[in-house]
C-alpha cells in the first residue's frame, strides 16, 4: 500500500510531499523537506508515526481516511510503539546526561572554590 500526503513547513509557507509505503515489504516514509532530503527523521514523518498530524497535514490538502489508514499501517508494523519506546529512552538519557553534566560542573567549580 502507498499513500501520498502534503505537509506544511513550521512557518506554513512551504509544502512538502510525504509518501508512506510498504510496497518493498517494510515501511518507508519519505519527505521532500530539507531534513527529509538528508534522511533525518523530520517533524512530518514524526507526525505520521505519532498520529499527531494536526497542524502538519492540512485537512483540505489530505484525505483524512488515508491519514488514518497510514496510521494503521504504521501500527501494524509496530513503528508507533517502537518510536514511543525509543523516544522514552532518549528522554531518559537526556535527563541522566543533564544530571551528570551538572555533577561534573559542580566538581570543576569546586577545584577553585576556597576550602572552608
Amino acid at each position: 500500500m502507498k499513500y501520498d500526503f502534503f505537509a506544511t513547513s513550521s512557518s506554513g509557507m512551504d509544502v512538502y510531499a510525504v509518501t508512506i509505503s510498504d510496497e518493498s515489504g517494510k515501511i518507508v516514509i519519505t519527505c521532500t523537506c530539507e531534513a527529509g532530503k538528508r534522511d533525518v527523521l523530520c517533524r512530518h514523518r514524526i507526525a505520521l508515526i505519532t498520529g499527531k498530524t494536526r497542524g502538519v497535514y492540512a485537512a483540505k490538502s489530505n484525505d483524512a481516511k488515508n491519514l488514518q489508514a497510514a496510521g494503521r499501517m504504521l501500527s501494524e508494523y509496530g513503528v508507533d510503539k517502537r518510536y514511543a519506546e525509543l523516544q522514552t529512552m532518549h528522554e531518559n538519557l537526556e535527563r541522566q546526561w543533564l544530571e551528570i553534566r551538572s555533577q561534573i560542573k559542580t566538581a570543576m567549580n569546586e577545584l577553585v572554590l576556597p576550602k572552608g
